[in-house]
Protein backbone atom coordinates (compact mmCIF):
# COMPACT_ATOMS: atom_id res chain seq x y z
CA UNK A 1 0.00 0.00 0.00
CA UNK A 2 1.74 3.06 -1.06
CA UNK A 3 1.52 6.35 1.15
CA UNK A 4 -0.45 9.24 0.19
CA UNK A 5 1.99 12.33 0.10
CA UNK A 6 1.23 15.12 2.32
CA UNK A 7 1.33 19.17 1.42
CA UNK A 8 1.25 21.92 3.22
CA UNK A 9 -0.47 24.66 2.36
CA UNK A 10 1.62 27.38 0.97
CA UNK A 11 0.74 31.13 2.69
CA UNK A 12 1.46 32.94 -0.26
CA UNK A 13 -1.77 30.75 -2.66
CA UNK A 14 -4.44 32.76 -1.11
CA UNK A 15 -6.69 30.16 -0.08
CA UNK A 16 -10.48 29.07 -1.27
CA UNK A 17 -13.54 30.73 0.38
CA UNK A 18 -16.05 28.45 -1.42
CA UNK A 19 -17.19 30.86 -3.74
CA UNK A 20 -16.68 29.78 -7.43
CA UNK A 21 -15.10 32.64 -9.66
CA UNK A 22 -17.77 34.48 -11.41
CA UNK A 23 -17.46 34.26 -15.35
CA UNK A 24 -17.96 37.33 -17.63
CA UNK A 25 -21.09 37.56 -19.04
CA UNK A 26 -20.93 39.06 -22.80
CA UNK A 27 -23.78 39.46 -25.09
CA UNK A 28 -23.74 35.89 -26.11
CA UNK A 29 -25.30 35.31 -22.79
CA UNK A 30 -28.56 36.90 -23.29
CA UNK A 31 -31.71 35.15 -23.31
CA UNK A 32 -34.76 36.87 -25.89
CA UNK A 33 -35.99 40.27 -24.41
CA UNK A 34 -33.13 40.27 -21.44
CA UNK A 35 -31.89 43.84 -20.72
CA UNK A 36 -28.38 44.10 -19.78
CA UNK A 37 -25.56 47.64 -18.91
CA UNK A 38 -22.75 47.43 -21.14
CA UNK A 39 -20.04 47.36 -18.73
CA UNK A 40 -16.59 46.96 -21.02
CA UNK A 41 -15.91 46.94 -24.60
CA UNK A 42 -12.52 44.10 -25.13
CA UNK A 43 -10.75 45.59 -28.41
CA UNK A 44 -9.76 42.84 -31.47
CA UNK A 45 -8.11 44.54 -33.64
CA UNK A 46 -9.96 47.34 -34.67
CA UNK A 47 -13.70 45.69 -33.97
CA UNK A 48 -14.05 47.28 -30.47
CA UNK A 49 -13.50 50.54 -31.15
CA UNK A 50 -15.73 50.30 -34.61
CA UNK A 51 -18.42 48.78 -32.31
CA UNK A 52 -17.72 51.79 -29.22
CA UNK A 53 -18.57 54.07 -32.66
CA UNK A 54 -22.02 52.82 -32.78
CA UNK A 55 -22.80 53.80 -29.89
CA UNK A 56 -22.14 50.44 -27.71
CA UNK A 57 -19.79 52.03 -24.94
CA UNK A 58 -20.17 51.46 -21.15
CA UNK A 59 -22.99 51.86 -19.52
CA UNK A 60 -24.72 51.94 -22.47
CA UNK A 61 -28.52 49.66 -21.92
CA UNK A 62 -29.21 46.71 -24.33
CA UNK A 63 -31.53 44.73 -24.94
CA UNK A 64 -31.55 41.15 -26.47
CA UNK A 65 -33.74 41.33 -29.60
CA UNK A 66 -33.39 37.87 -31.33
CA UNK A 67 -31.41 35.21 -32.85
CA UNK A 68 -31.10 34.57 -37.02
CA UNK A 69 -32.83 30.53 -36.91
CA UNK A 70 -28.81 29.51 -37.30
CA UNK A 71 -27.91 31.36 -34.03
CA UNK A 72 -25.98 34.07 -35.75
CA UNK A 73 -26.07 36.82 -36.20
CA UNK A 74 -27.71 38.53 -32.97
CA UNK A 75 -29.87 41.65 -32.68
CA UNK A 76 -29.54 44.07 -30.01
CA UNK A 77 -31.31 47.07 -29.44
CA UNK A 78 -29.22 50.18 -28.17
CA UNK A 79 -31.19 53.71 -27.53
CA UNK A 80 -31.28 54.80 -30.93
CA UNK A 81 -30.86 51.99 -33.33
CA UNK A 82 -31.02 48.19 -33.46
CA UNK A 83 -27.53 46.39 -34.34
CA UNK A 84 -26.91 42.96 -35.77
CA UNK A 85 -23.79 41.50 -34.16
CA UNK A 86 -21.48 38.18 -34.85
CA UNK A 87 -21.22 36.00 -31.94
CA UNK A 88 -17.36 37.10 -32.20
CA UNK A 89 -18.10 40.35 -32.30
CA UNK A 90 -21.04 39.83 -29.03
CA UNK A 91 -18.13 38.30 -27.05
CA UNK A 92 -16.08 41.67 -27.07
CA UNK A 93 -18.82 43.10 -25.41
CA UNK A 94 -19.43 42.49 -21.22
CA UNK A 95 -22.38 42.63 -19.18
CA UNK A 96 -24.08 42.89 -16.38
CA UNK A 97 -27.53 42.78 -15.38
CA UNK A 98 -29.68 45.62 -15.59
CA UNK A 99 -31.50 46.65 -12.23
CA UNK A 100 -34.83 47.78 -13.08
CA UNK A 101 -35.78 51.05 -10.43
Amino acid sequence: MKKRSQHKMDPAVPQSTGETPKRRRTVNDLAPCEQAKVTAIHHDEGMGQRLMSLGLVPGCPLQFVRSAPLGDPLMIKIPGCLLCLRRAEARLVEIEDEIAA
